[in-house]
């Protein structure tokens, strides 16, 4: 009985050492050169550590079984398990299972994923961050924002702010095919990618003192990454957008009937307006009223009432009956 356990014991644990070894990892956990087994590793990348992956035994290929009962499919030779790079033939591959293989013991437990760098550019309105522009045609002032994704940045998630690998930059091509790092105020000669993977967003692009026309933008790798030789196969997409041309608005004053709407907000942008006063004219104009006489006139007459004596002449004589009785005391 307590052999049977033990056996049960280990044999769990071999399922889950196995299972260990056969799930990607989301992302690189020691450092974004070494690569532990499971970690995805990219076309172009440079300089790669496979050494760590397997202590025992020397890596010599990288090998995509499509049938493992079959025999290898494609494999990648490693010359230097310590540095290694990812050869863009293996294009045709990508999103694929690589396991290592040592020349001696044949195919090795430990393994990788190989696929391409994706990065993804739009252009959208900085108030929502959410509302793409791209295709549209919009009012030159209008304050536009930058988003940026790209899938290398999920994958290194060590925090190496010295990484060029996280760097890339921003091209603004003019109406008259000019391409420009600053546009509408911002520089966008570096942008540093998010290492969380989480999308960046750089806002508070104003083209209003920019060419009006087709504009057209793309994010590229810089020099010093490892991507930047891949060019096209590496490079965002290209999005654009067209800034209308700035132009005078007239308004015009007219009547508007009692009890009629008038909008409740009006915007204008961009108006150059010169206020000339207008001269008023008053005109006399002569009312004339016309009684009706389809009905006699009628004349009423006062109604005359009888007077009565004023508050002063009650008071006057209570003055004299005064007089009199202090007369009559005497």
């Amino acid at each position: 009985m307590e052999c049977s356990s033990k056996t049960i014991t280990i044999i769990s644990l071999i399922v889950f050492t196995l299972l260990v070894v056969a799930l990607p990892a989301t992302a690189r956990m020691t450092s974004n050169k070494i690569i532990q087994s499971g970690d995805t590793i990219f076309q172009w990348e440079r300089g790669l550590d496979l050494s760590q992956m397997n202590m025992s035994w020397r890596v010599d290929r990288l090998i995509y079984y499509a049938d493992i009962t079959n025999g290898e499919t494609f494999s990648l030779i490693v010359s230097d398990p310590t540095s290694f790079d990812v050869e863009d033939r293996a294009s045709n591959y990508v999103g694929r299972q690589f396991y290592l293989y040592n020349k001696t013991i044949g195919r090795l437990p430990q393994s990788v994923y190989i696929d391409n760098v994706k990065t993804i550019i739009d252009v959208v309105l900085d108030i929502s961050r959410d509302d793409s522009v791209n295709g549209l045609v919009i009012p030159r002032d209008t304050i536009l924002a930058v988003k940026i994704s790209s899938n290398i940045a999920g994958a290194y998630l060590v925090p190496n702010l010295a990484d060029n690998n996280f760097t890339l930059q921003v091209t603004f091509t003019s109406p008259d095919g000019i391409p420009f790092t600053i546009f509408g105020g911002r520089d966008f000669s570096k942008i540093m990618l998010d290492w969380t993977g989480k999308p960046i967003t750089i806002g508070g692009i104003n083209p209003v003192m920019e060419k009006a026309g087709q504009w057209s933008v793309q994010a590229t790798w810089v020099p010093e990454t490892d991507f930047a030789q891949a060019q096209a196969n590496a490079n965002s997409n290209t999005c654009s957008f067209n800034t209308a041309k700035q132009t005078a608005v007239s308004i015009s004053a007219t009547t508007t009937a009692l009890g009629s709407t008038l909008p409740e907000t009006v915007s204008i942008s961009n108006v150059s307006q010169t206020t000339t006063p207008t001269p008023m004219t008053l005109t006399e104009t002569t009312i004339q009223m016309t009684i009706p006489t389809t009905a006699p006139l009628t004349t009423v007459q006062p109604t005359t009432s009888a007077q009565t004596p004023g508050f002063g002449v009650l008071i006057a004589a209570m003055g004299l009956i005064f007089i009199a009785y202090l007369l009559l005391r005497k």
